[in-house]
């Protein structure tokens, strides 16, 4: 049984029709990626897996619960974690302050926050600074850490590399490939189809806010549709 199944949901904005009919799963363990170019509707479909944007129709179960109807705040609760694009930080908060608003069990959050700066050292290290002296890929593994810190069963992120060094990009993508290899299921969004197939099992193709495309990771290596310049550059 999925663990996250997103069920014929379709998403609009005003007049505009975002997203038609999306069906998405990702199984307990696993890891699958979301690929297409800007505007496609991949940001839109995690927002609306989320409570962020309002569904027209379909659903959303996660680990067999019905969580269309939720809030952010319910289903941040459920087990799911989000990182969302452009990271969403608090720049003038310390990196403390910022692992403080997110959602944890109550009297867990010392234990949680040591763990998270075991596996995020950096933070530690900077740990009661503002998060705007963090380099890009430091506040995306602040980001990172701030999701994990309610030990999600799934972690959702939204274009971890967009705006990063190639340097940084590597580092964060190690980050999510150690997470994953802990057993955590990953729901990744990236335009960087190479960066995607590298790290998924599975991966789903959107273009004007329908799956068009899915398949196994080999397969769609091979799918010449996947990419705009030759194997490995951006699609």
């Amino acid at each position: 049984m999925a663990l996250l199944e997103i069920d014929g949901m379709s998403v609009v904005y005003g007049r505009q029709q975002a997203v038609t009919g999306v069906s998405i799963n990702v199984g307990d363990g696993e890891a699958v990626g979301i690929v297409g170019v800007n505007g496609a509707g991949k940001s839109t479909t995690l927002n609306a897996v989320f409570g962020l944007a309002r569904k027209r129709s379909g659903s959303v179960q996660f680990d067999g619960r019905n969580i269309s109807a939720k809030t952010p705040e319910e289903i941040s609760s459920t087990g799911l974690g989000y990182v969302p694009e452009g990271r969403h930080i608090f720049s003038t908060l310390s990196v403390r302050e910022n692992m403080k608003l997110a959602r944890c069990p109550r009297g867990e959050f010392q234990s949680n926050l040591e763990e998270m700066l075991d596996q995020f050292p950096i933070l530690g290290e900077r740990i009661d600074e503002p998060a705007w002296t963090l380099s890009g890929g430091e506040q995306q593994q602040l980001a990172i850490a701030r999701a994990l810190i309610s030990r999600p069963r799934l972690l959702i992120l939204d274009e971890p590399s967009l705006g990063l060094a190639p340097q940084m990009v590597e580092r964060v993508f190690a980050v999510v490939r150690r997470l994953h290899e802990t057993g955590l299921s990953i729901l990744l969004v990236e335009q960087n189809a190479g960066r995607c197939l590298g790290l998924v099992s599975r991966v789903y193709v959107m273009q004007k806010g329908r799956i068009v495309k899915e398949g196994t990771s080999l397969e769609m290596a091979n799918e010449d549709s996947l990419w705009t310049s030759p194997k490995g550059g951006p699609a």
